[in-house]
């Protein structure tokens, strides 16, 4: 079991202790808040990222002012706004994604405490989280426009790996033993098992 409690000031998290402090057992829970997590970058001197960034809507990103030069001072600026044609209005039919979830051996041994119900039940508990945000999400171009609503995704299958898969010399599987992936080759490696999409 996993929960995230929201405060106006601070968001608490509570997970099982096993995924933190192994020696703990199954017994306990570990609570704690979003603002004491220390995120253990690769680079310690950079800002560390919001793993969840936005940019709010009608919010200049540039640090910078640009200076224009107004040809004709005495003219009072008018905009006006533009007609949107019924014809360039979108509604989405499909608003759900399917989705491939995949837990390695690893996976299954650090985050599923090598338990395949709770690896899937910590899989579904990510995925609704994401689920719920982009479905709560207004999705628009411009502010004149109503926007999508609804977005999300479905869980289409579920594969747990619980154990690692064996390689000959020379080959690569995605979920063989190996201490660190890049994002790249693993998402390559992946793509390679063709029976996931089955």
């Amino acid at each position: 079991m996993t929960a995230s409690i929201h405060t106006p000031q601070e968001t608490y998290h509570i997970e099982p202790s096993w995924r933190h402090l192994p020696h703990l057992g199954n017994q306990t829970m570990v609570a704690y808040r979003a603002s004491d997590v220390r995120l253990s970058w690769d680079h310690a001197n950079e800002k560390p990222v919001s793993p969840c960034g936005y940019i709010k809507e009608e919010f200049n990103t540039t640090d910078y002012d640009l200076e224009v030069e107004d040809e004709n001072p005495d003219m009072p600026h008018t905009r006006s706004k533009r007609q949107v044609d019924p014809a360039y209005e979108y509604k989405p039919t499909k608003t759900r994604c399917p989705l491939l979830l995949v837990a390695d051996y690893r996976f299954y041994q650090e985050m599923g405490g090598s338990n395949t119900k709770t690896t899937i039940n910590y899989l579904i508990s990510l995925i609704d989280r994401v689920h719920k945000i982009y479905n709560d999400t207004i999705w628009h171009d411009r502010s004149e426009q109503d926007g999508y609503r609804g977005m999300g995704f479905v869980i289409k299958k579920i594969v747990v790996h619980s154990e690692a898969t064996r390689v000959r010399g020379g080959e690569a599987h995605y979920n063989m033993i190996r201490d660190k992936w890049d994002v790249r080759n693993l998402l390559e490696n992946t793509s390679k098992t063709d029976t996931l999409c089955t």
